[in-house]
């Protein structure tokens, strides 16, 4: 009983670091969607803009994350994004965030993942 205990609280441990994971990554697709769908904006602002975190901060109502991974990609990778790639990963993640939460819902999906 306390393996089964300990595997549990392990599962339980590793999907909720997962669940951390998903959110933080959700969080940077939807700024990146945000940038690709403002590209030229997006330029502008960090070609003339002395602050540019703050001004897209500002302009786009996006969080400090969202800006600081914007402004971290490189110009040629934010025009190569793709809207489509970007929310068929956001679907994808939206979905194991789902299966994620069923089964910390749910103890005996948990305990068949365990056994």
């Amino acid at each position: 009983q306390a393996w089964l205990d300990h595997r549990q609280d392990v599962l339980v441990k590793a999907s909720r670091n997962r669940l951390g994971e998903i959110a933080d990554r959700l969080e940077l697709l939807a700024g990146y969607i945000i940038a690709y769908l403002n590209l030229d904006e997006v330029i502008r602002i960090i070609r003339t803009e002395d602050e540019p975190k703050p001004a897209l901060m500002s302009r786009f109502g996006i969080s400090e994350t969202q800006a600081e991974a914007i402004l971290e990609l490189k110009l040629r990778h934010l025009a190569k994004l793709e809207e489509m790639k970007i929310r068929g990963e956001q679907d994808e993640l939206a979905k194991e965030r789902e299966k994620i939460l069923g089964i910390l819902d749910s103890k005996a999906k948990l305990k068949k993942l365990i056994k």
